[in-house]
């Protein structure tokens, strides 16, 4: 099966399945690597475990503690540590990073070389992060969440499709909810909260959202919270004082408020 042929002075490696751990010189210990071409060209790397084929395969392995789980998973990491992806391509485009969690097919698949510390959990979560810049320290929970954040850091989703049209970078927003923030393109310490809430202003940034869809295209707003510093309670403009030709909601914040129901 030609499985580790080029084994060297490695020890402990256990190779299983065609060309598995085949082809490079494995100088590194304590590998494991089973299926077709399955740790391909583990060298120098230590402790490493590609379960699948082409897992851990393509790009010459120096770094070490990774697992890859699934077919094509890490299969271009290269000098990476302490890297975990299980599922079809998973973390597929990883190479020098460290400490990412991918769980899911094609769950951080454009994580590169300088993209580090992110836990992203579902089908295609965060599949395009790291595409268009760095990405650390995200966190993303549910098919398709952040699934068009190109770069980023200290993002929270929590929910399918949270953010999925996010075209383009952005950083420390908390997004929870199904489909929370789905028309999203830009924008940086957003708190987006509810099934289908959005953001008043969807390139904006530092607003808050708290609200739910009603089954069809219109979001029910509870709180609204805007740039300025203001809060609004059932409107979508908190910057409009309570007043003459606005009784029925509240607005408060730099602005002042009468007539309260």
């Amino acid at each position: 099966s030609r499985a580790g042929m080029c084994a060297s002075t490695g020890s402990y490696n256990f190779f299983a399945g065609y060309y598995s751990g085949g082809n490079a010189v494995v100088t590194g210990s304590n590998n494991v690597a089973i299926g077709c071409n399955a740790g391909k060209k583990i060298s120098s790397g230590a402790d490493n475990i590609a379960l699948g084929q082409l897992a851990l395969s393509t790009g010459t392995v120096t770094g070490g503690c990774n697992i890859a789980i699934g077919q094509k998973s890490l299969c271009k990491a290269t000098s990476g540590v302490d890297n975990i992806a299980i599922g079809v391509c998973a973390g597929g485009q990883i190479t020098s990073s460290n400490e990412n969690i991918t769980i899911g097919k094609a769950s951080g698949y454009a994580l590169d070389d300088a993209d580090h510390y992110n836990v992203l959990l579902g089908k295609n979560s965060g599949c395009k992060l790291g595409s268009g810049g760095t990405a650390w320290d995200n966190v993303f929970g549910g098919r398709y969440s952040g699934s068009g954040l190109c770069s980023g850091r200290y993002n929270v989703f929590f929910g399918p499709y949270t953010g999925y049209n996010w075209a383009s970078g952005g950083s420390s927003n908390v997004v929870i909810g199904d489909r929370a923030a789905a028309n999203q393109t830009a924008g940086s310490s957003n708190i987006v909260l509810g099934h289908g809430a959005k953001a008043p202003i969807s390139d904006g940034s530092c607003q808050l959202a708290i609200g739910a869809c009603d089954g069809s295209s219109t979001v029910n707003y509870w709180i609204v919270g805007n740039a300025s510093g203001n809060v609004g309670i059932g409107t979508t403009n908190p910057d409009t004082a309570v007043g003459v030709g606005n009784t029925a909601k509240l607005s408060v914040g730099i602005v002042s408020a009468y007539q309260l129901y």
